[in-house]
């Protein structure tokens, strides 16, 4: 505790740390809210003019940890790094960039900055407004010194382009990094720890060091997590497609029994699969590696077969994958490769680890092949219940992901470990994950459009599941587009039940392979475009879920053409238009 500034006398310090240094983390959670409860009673929630003197004024004096968060990480590492910077005494304040004044920016000297990255390199909703405020070159940052996580994900070609867009431009307008640009793939956890571990310590010898304040009251979260997943009991697992359909969709159903876990309509559940057994074979085979060979990981030491089967990535491939494995093998066809951006892409899509070594042959060890893995992230799914209605399960869709390529099977690692692996009464390795900018309106019965092609339907069922909960509805419009009306169809009899009791008011449906000419949901919309633009001037919510190559742009630029020709604006008024919607969350995607 510092002693810069402290108002209790010595006698209560010695008794305040006494029971702060031996409580456990439950006590402290309970500590905190008591503390808080009796402080609104006595009507004591502003602090004495001492301490409200020392923290006015200029930014300049303080931490200022800023987070701009798609799922939520971002705002768990910024509050993990403002409890740690307070218990060293460092002055911090703590805001997400939805409830920051950008222009303040300019009174900051010292700035923690945790973003993560949207889809190909986008920055999250509620950076946007900093992002364009930062490349406008209207901020000040002579005197601004900063260091910035950045959270993303290798499998997208412009991995943590947010970050990266923020460390340039600190840069260019005359910004001192305080640490050098951090950027973390989707197993972020202890980098990101070692992050904050080496910026606080920048800081903990800061003269005139003062408890930093809360404002927000800290809650107890699970104790299931990504780090330590819930083991989900299955309790069905059915195949919701046609027999005749080309294509196969799962719908799953977990329990939750036993565990803490919560989840409101819109998040997704992280599942940790297996990878297709037969691609291990093959790539053992082909590199003549013995399965008994002991790899070390972060988790123990198994077998080699164990380690491609439980631990590494091995069905997709990435940039920085072909980076590592070239640095290994230096083979000619694969420098030219990666020089190529479009062929590089063109590649990346499809192809597996074994492509990789069958393409570019090598003697490489088992240890060095491992040594270029990244470890096998969990596989998110748009949660298909509520929990409203389903108390103590979670239900997904899933589409099997199977195909043929160069005369050879791909399978994807978790939908085909849950359509031909997984068994009743087998658990499965979850955690539930949140999704802020997915959310149904806080006021009952406002209007939704809710657009979804395939298993983008799944957020919808959720939603509807929870409107029926509550009573509401009515006021919901559901476009949903797949390829047949007979084969393809995902929860009809659920749609229909929901248009008969009112809890859903329109259904419009595409399927494109029912007549000569495809027809998919943007023309849909079209067709509806003067009802689809009056529900938007009348307050409606839009969403899209689906497909982010194909489906999402195609919506997406159909909707501005609605906007435009109903309002009879510009294209860029129409696109000012959609982007005041996501301003108001009245505008929100969910697209992959």
């Amino acid at each position: 505790m510092s002693n810069q500034f402290n108002p209790f006398p010595a006698e209560q310090q010695q008794v305040l740390s006494s029971l702060l240094n031996n409580a456990t983390t439950d006590q402290l959670f309970w500590l905190s809210g008591y503390l808080s409860g009796l402080s609104q009673a006595k009507s004591q929630v502003i602090p004495s003019k001492e301490i409200q003197q020392q923290l006015a004024g200029s930014d300049r004096s303080i931490l200022t940890i800023l987070y701009g968060t798609h799922t939520g990480h971002s705002e768990e590492l910024a509050n993990k790094l403002a409890e740690k910077a307070g218990n060293k005494g460092i002055p911090c304040k703590i805001s997400s960039l939805d409830d920051y004044k950008v222009r303040d920016l300019n009174k900051v000297e010292n700035l923690a900055l945790i973003v993560s990255t949207h889809g190909e390199g986008e920055p999250p909703l509620m950076a946007e407004d900093l992002h364009e405020f930062v490349q406008s070159g209207k901020a000040k940052l002579d005197k601004l010194n900063y260091a910035i996580l950045a959270l993303g994900d290798r499998s997208y070609k412009r991995f943590c382009q947010t970050g990266i867009d923020f460390d340039v431009t600190f840069k260019k307008f005359g910004g001192t990094e305080i640490l050098p640009l951090e950027k973390c793939d989707v197993d972020f956890e202890v980098q990101a720890a070692k992050w904050i571990n080496n910026l606080v310590s920048k800081y903990e010898n800061s003269e005139g060091a003062i408890p930093a304040l809360q404002n927000e009251e800290v809650k107890p979260k699970s104790k299931y997590n990504k780090l330590n997943p819930f083991y989900a009991e299955v309790l069905d697992k059915r195949k919701i497609t046609g027999r005749y359909s080309d294509k196969e969709v799962w719908h799953l159903e977990l329990s939750l029994a036993g565990s803490d876990l919560s989840y409101e309509p819109g998040d997704t559940l992280g599942i940790f699969p297996n990878n297709p057994p037969e691609l291990v074979r093959q790539i053992l085979d082909f590199k003549k590696f013995p399965d008994h060979t002991t790899i070390t990981t972060k988790y123990d030491d198994v077998t080699l077969y164990e380690a491609l089967y439980h631990h590494f990535e091995i069905t997709v491939l990435n940039r920085k994958v072909l980076q590592d494995y070239n640095e290994l093998v230096n083979a000619k066809p694969l420098n030219k490769l990666l020089k190529h951006e479009d062929q590089l892409e063109e590649y990346l899509y499809g192809h597996d680890l074994l492509d990789l070594l069958q393409d570019f042959p090598s003697d490489i060890n088992a240890h060095q092949l491992v040594g270029i893995l990244r470890y096998l992230p969990p596989r998110m799914y748009s949660i298909s219940s509520s929990l409203n209605a389903n108390p103590e399960e979670v239900h997904i869709t899933v589409a099997k992901v199977d195909f043929e390529l160069r005369s050879r099977s791909r399978k994807g690692a978790c939908s085909t470990f849950i359509s031909d692996r997984l068994e009743d009464n087998w658990k499965v390795p979850v955690f539930i994950e949140k999704n802020i900018n997915f959310r149904l309106p806080k006021e009952a019965n406002t209007p939704l459009i809710m657009i979804g092609a395939g298993t983008g339907v799944a957020p919808y069922r959720s939603f509807l599941q929870d409107l029926e909960e509550k009573g509401s509805g009515n006021n919901s419009w559901l476009f949903f587009g797949d390829r047949t009306f007979n084969e393809d169809f995902l929860y009809q009899i659920e749609w229909q039940k929901y248009l008969q009791n009112g809890v859903l008011g329109q259904l419009d449906v595409a399927f494109s392979r029912d007549q000569v000419e495809k027809v998919y949901v943007q023309h849909k919309l079209k067709e509806k475009a003067a009802e689809i633009y009056d529900w938007l001037q009348k307050g409606a919510h839009i969403y899209i879920c689906g497909d982010r190559r194909n489906m999402f742009s195609d919506v997406q630029n159909t909707l501005l053409e609605i906007i435009k020709t109903q309002s009879g604006v510009s294209l860029e008024k129409a696109e000012e238009y959609l982007h005041q919607l996501k301003r108001e969350k009245r505008y929100q995607t969910d697209v992959y």
